[in-house]
């Protein structure tokens, strides 16, 4: 085994890659009305799809955990190099692909390089496509997240990531629901940003046993709830207030995202294997 691997963070991407498959899968199923479905039908999708949500906050965390790593080697050359240039060339090629596709097998028209370009730049070729988009981003701004953290302290570093806890999960939960627009400026920290940094906090810190027993606790609560109110919105019509209960953003995904993490890290993967 390579010195300074780390064994659960390939399990939870293994994992991680599966719950995304899962989310895909019943995806359609989960936002279906409840008339025109088996209630038990929609049951399995509500249940495979709220066990499932941690999957791309986990591939962040997972992301900033390994990058913004201050004792481990970094450039910017070796960012553009080794992580930008291997996202960004894919992500052009499949654009490109997916829009001659749609274009010429789907809507049996010319291209419009002009209306290709345009569409890659807005990420509007392919949905999937869109964490792409965002790991390139978060990549790019990797030297400044580096930079906060060799330079700020623990107290510092924890208001940060409560902050963002505050405004992108409850605030922002509540706005949308509501549907609500507060007079601050809290798009400045709006994002993915919170993932990546709380990737690498989550790695620092030493876990005991008790902290995987209350993980665990938390988890099997927050997974539980989130379906039943999945569940009281599908039934009153709203399933375009789902991604209140179930986004990338909401308090069930990253408190469900952050109990597995600590679940994982906190379990003797060499010994268990060995075993």
């Amino acid at each position: 085994m390579k010195a300074n691997r780390f064994v659960f963070a390939d399990i939870l991407r293994v994992a991680a890659t599966v719950a995304v498959v899962t989310v895909h899968s019943v995806g359609q199923l989960f936002y279906a009305d409840l008339n025109s479905i088996s209630i038990d039908l929609w049951w399995a999708g509500n249940i495979f799809s709220c066990l499932s949500r941690w999957a791309v906050p986990m591939f962040l965390m997972l992301s900033g955990m390994l990058l913004l790593d201050i004792d481990r080697n970094f450039s910017i050359d070796n960012l553009f190099k080794k992580r930008i240039s291997k996202i960004l060339y894919p992500l052009v090629f499949w654009s490109i692909f997916y829009e001659l596709y749609n274009t010429i097998y789907i809507n049996k028209s010319s291209p419009d390089w002009l209306q290709l370009l345009s569409n890659i730049y807005y990420g509007k070729v392919q949905y999937h496509l869109w964490f792409l988009y965002l790991i390139i981003a978060l990549y790019l701004f990797t030297p400044i997240f580096r930079a906060f953290i060799k330079n700020s302290n623990q107290i510092e570093f924890r208001y940060t990531l409560f902050i963002y806890l505050i405004i992108n999960s409850f605030i922002q939960s509540f706005d949308a629901y509501f549907g609500i627009h507060n007079g601050f400026y809290f798009s400045i920290f709006i994002g993915y940003s919170g993932y990546y940094l709380l990737g690498y906090y989550l790695n620092r810190i030493s876990f005991k046993r008790s902290d995987k027993f209350l993980a665990i606790v938390i988890l099997s609560i927050s997974a539980l709830i989130s379906m039943l109110l999945t569940y009281l919105l599908a039934s009153k019509g709203l399933q375009v207030k789902m991604d209140v209960v179930i986004g990338n953003l909401s308090p069930f995904t990253i408190t469900n995202t952050v109990c597995i993490f600590v679940i994982t890290r906190s379990t003797n993967w060499e010994v268990l294997i060995k075993k």
